[in-house]
């Protein structure tokens, strides 16, 4: 396959879900003109003077002209608000569901898991249901053993391979699907909200499978609601709406110009390549540090613009450290925000509760216009970095290290003394 075709083509892809549309042609032709125009999506109604006619957009449409390309060994990720079309979508592109309108093109092995289903039958084992898969038969006859017994031990399911699936929780089923998806040796995945599935720690390995996955040229189309994931795991986020696509935003970062400061015990860098789209652009962003009495803070400053008339914003900033998210801080409200205006919005960090290390801040801004939402990301919009100096750590050690701190939702008891020598 030539590098320059994408993994993934869609163009003027379409599912219209409405009521179903008759037209009689020859004995009503003008219903049959209004029948083809309200499939079209536009609704033709005269008004009370009967001269003139008023076309609106008509209902039914769960997703409609949506165009993209998705390139191999990227890992896209679908957002946007409950019933926008995401699952709908990836439905279209595995195959589940015909469109409407437009076509889907896959070039490649594709493995998909969607609508929640699982890819498991119940009246069998997992070991049986491994080996029934689309999955297995698509590997090599010389692999497939190794393919089992990398489904069984990415599941964590060692001891229950001949266990019948009727028996299993929720949990183990859906563990059981997304292991043979992600052990798969297909170029192109597809999957709907499946990650956030099972404990923190099956979660991480979900997350690191897919980043191996995409380093080794796989291609990786996930619809995710979980912030966390998408930040620690895509190249590039597209946002739903109504159906369509509303924001298309890359969150490589990487090569951007930054600006550096330093102060007492921390330093950072703050990137110039500020981050847009169609209804809010990133017009700067600033860090300063300072201490209120003994405790030490940056204020990370953001200035927005409206592109748009009468934009509904509501911004948050995020500290992580490696794939940790510490704090999160979002605006109380909307910010309303007039066409050409700007808004700054200060977020305080405090920096004297954390340890040496680096750390990121990222910004994130959700935006209403009318029906239509975007959301805009600056994954890395600061890079902070903690450091203090040896003698100042031993010295605050010295002064508060407790002996014993015993806390439950109440404080019990506190004995605090020097440090044990």
């Amino acid at each position: 396959m030539r590098p320059d075709v994408p993994a993934i083509r869609a163009r003027g892809l379409a599912c219209y879900f409405g009521p179903q549309l008759e037209m009689d042609g020859v004995n009503h032709p003008r219903e049959a003109w209004r029948t083809l125009l309200r499939f079209a999506g536009l609704d033709l109604r005269v008004l009370k003077d009967q001269s003139t006619h008023r076309t609106s957009v008509v209902d039914g449409y769960a997703v409609r002209d949506v165009s993209f390309d998705i390139a191999r060994g990227s890992v896209v990720c679908l957002a946007g608000p409950s019933g926008s079309g995401k699952s709908v979508l990836l439905k279209l592109l595995a195959g589940a569901i015909a469109p409407t309108a437009g076509r889907a093109e896959i070039f490649g092995v594709m493995s998909s898991l969607t609508g929640g289903g699982g890819k498991v039958d119940e009246q069998t084992s997992a070991r049986e249901s491994i080996r029934s898969s689309a999955e297995y038969e698509a590997t090599p006859p010389d692999d497939r053993g190794r393919f089992v017994a990398d489904v069984v031990d990415f599941a964590e399911l060692h001891g229950f391979e001949d266990a019948p699936i009727r028996t299993f929780s929720t949990g183990m089923k859906l563990r059981l699907s997304i292991a043979i998806v992600l052990c798969s040796r297909a170029e192109i995945l597809l999957l709907d909200a499946v990650l956030a599935v099972g404990d923190i720690a099956f979660q991480q390995k979900c997350v690191h499978r897919v980043r191996e996955l995409a380093t080794e040229g796989r291609t990786i189309l996930a619809v995710l609601d979980d912030e966390a994931i998408v930040e620690q795991i895509a190249t590039r986020v597209l946002t739903l709406a109504a159906g369509r696509i509303v924001g298309d935003t890359s969150t490589a970062m990487h090569g951007r110009h930054v600006t550096s400061g330093i102060a007492a015990d921390v330093s950072w860098e703050v990137l110039t390549d500020l981050p847009e789209d169609e209804a809010v652009v990133m017009r700067g962003l600033t860090v300063d540090a300072g201490r209120d009495g003994v405790s030490s803070y940056i204020d990370l400053a953001m200035a927005f613009e409206a592109r748009l008339e009468g934009v509904r914003c509501r911004p948050s900033v995020v500290l992580n450290r490696d794939d940790l998210r510490l704090m999160r801080t979002l605006a109380p409200g909307a910010l309303a925000i007039g066409r050409g205006r700007r808004v700054t919005w200060t977020v305080r960090i405090p920096t004297d509760t954390l340890v040496d290390g680096a750390y990121t801040l990222m910004v994130n801004m959700q935006s209403e216009h009318g029906d239509a939402v975007y959301s805009m990301k600056a994954h890395e919009a600061v890079r902070l970095h903690v450091r203090r100096p040896e003698e100042k750590k031993t010295e605050e050690r010295a002064r508060t290290a407790p002996l014993l701190v015993v806390r439950f939702p109440w404080e019990i008891e506190t004995i605090e003394g020097g440090a044990p020598s």
